[in-house]
């Protein structure tokens, strides 16, 4: 056999999934609340505002639209509140199809931000145990998370601002 190619990385796999489909996964499981909270933050911009979301004023002072029509129309019109809503979706139906005991650790594990090192501590669990209801857990989920992307953007004072991620669901195919 002549030298390995630096181009080519071998990827391991875990179960039924690669290992870095399955760190995909944990990262939109730990979006979950930023996601929650961006939502409810661009709901009170809009209703707060009397503005539409990006701050244009209709008939130079206000639209003559009801706050909550106005907030109806931009959840069904806006693309990333409706990709943002979709993945918040997409992580409850996750951690819908879950045991209540699976449904815990991964709570704890990523939406809490606890780690499978410290949930296994609280658990009195070996670490190698946690490590394998790891894979199982995410393996149970995948059918919803592979759908999700990993984007997180942020809806701050009037403007969106993006952050992280890798490839949207869209660019996965």
């Amino acid at each position: 056999m002549g030298p390995v190619d630096s181009k080519f990385r071998i990827r391991s796999l875990v179960g039924r999934y690669l290992e870095d489909e399955l760190h995909q996964a944990e990262r939109i499981l730990t979006l979950y609340l930023p996601w929650k909270r961006e939502l409810q933050a661009l709901r009170e911009y809009l209703s707060a505002s009397g503005a539409d979301p990006f701050g244009e004023r209709v008939d130079g002072g206000g639209s003559g639209v009801p706050v909550a029509q106005r907030i109806v129309e931009f959840q069904e019109g806006d693309r990333e509140y409706k990709r943002i809503s979709q993945n918040v979706a997409l992580v409850e139906a996750a951690l819908d199809r879950l045991s209540p005991r699976d449904r815990d650790f991964a709570v704890a594990v990523w939406v809490e931000g606890l780690g499978i090192r410290r949930v296994s501590e609280l658990l009195g669990m070996p670490p190698s145990d946690a490590e394998t209801l790891r894979v199982r857990v995410l393996e149970d989920m995948m059918p919803d998370l592979c759908r999700a992307d990993d984007v997180l953007v942020m809806w701050r004072n009037g403007r969106l601002r993006g952050e992280g991620g890798g490839r949207s669901a869209s660019d996965r195919g």
